[in-house]
């Protein structure tokens, strides 16, 4: 068990090779999708519950949405702030731990992306973002959850993949080693980073095993309600081939 890795995991490096993301049509679709099952219009509030470095929140504010961005990571949060400046969009980011930060102001929807969710062993753990997000809702207000699909990732099992990323005008190595621990339910994911001068950083990060069934019961008690999932953002149905769990209830 390693607790709380996320504290670390999450670093400048981390940033630079895997969280931003260039590729507008990516975004465009994104938002897009978000913006219809969310059944949302200009002026309304969206919580960003782990904004990263605020791509998908940038989107958001384009659309002419209110929105408020979270992460825990200080220097996520301060990008974020560059990008929104730089477009002269008014977003609300703030650094905070999204297994306690309830937002002040009743939002009409909240997003959860990018698989940012399920990183504890301990359900009642995993349980809190989910309560949180119920908490910063307006009474018919909405979340989605993006995350794992294990079905598909058991289908499609890799342990051991390899790939170059441009850093600082430099190829870099990234190995990656995945394991699973159907004791634990956990799935554990290894990265090294070689550096061009053969300088190595290695990161390991967990994240919880859950099958709809487990999700839709954690909705349940948290008092979401009209619990349903989809397997991308092109809409179709959750399947054991779907790259993705994408869970949508309602306040």
């Amino acid at each position: 068990m390693i607790n709380n890795w996320w504290d670390n995991f999450f670093d400048e490096t981390f940033a630079d090779l895997l969280l931003e993301r260039p590729n507008q049509q990516e975004l465009e679709k994104v938002t897009n999708f978000l913006l219809n099952e969310l059944n949302l219009n200009p002026g309304n509030t969206v919580f960003d519950q782990c904004c990263g470095s605020g791509d998908i929140a940038c989107q958001l504010a384009k659309k002419d949405l209110n929105v408020i961005g979270v992460d825990q990571c200080e220097s996520y949060i301060n990008r974020a702030i560059k990008k929104a400046e730089k477009e002269h969009f008014k977003i609300d980011f703030q650094v905070g731990d999204a297994l306690n930060f309830v937002s002040l102001k009743p939002c009409d929807a909240v997003i959860n992306w990018y698989t940012s969710f399920g990183y504890s062993e301990d359900d009642q753990v995993n349980l809190k973002m989910i309560e949180c997000a119920y908490q910063s809702l307006k009474i018919g207000g909405y979340f989605i959850l993006d995350y794992t699909n294990p079905a598909y990732i058991f289908q499609n099992f890799q342990e051991h993949t390899i790939f170059r990323q441009e850093f600082n005008h430099n190829n870099l190595i990234i190995l990656k080693e995945s394991q699973v621990d159907l004791e634990r339910g956990m799935f554990i994911s290894t990265w090294t980073y070689i550096f061009p001068d053969g300088s190595q950083q290695i990161k390991t990060g967990e994240s919880r095993i859950y099958l709809a069934k487990d999700l839709k019961e954690m909705f349940s008690n948290c008092g979401f309600k009209n619990i349903r999932f989809m397997g991308d953002i092109s809409g179709n149905n959750l399947t054991k081939n779907s790259p993705r769990c994408i869970t949508i209830a309602q306040k």
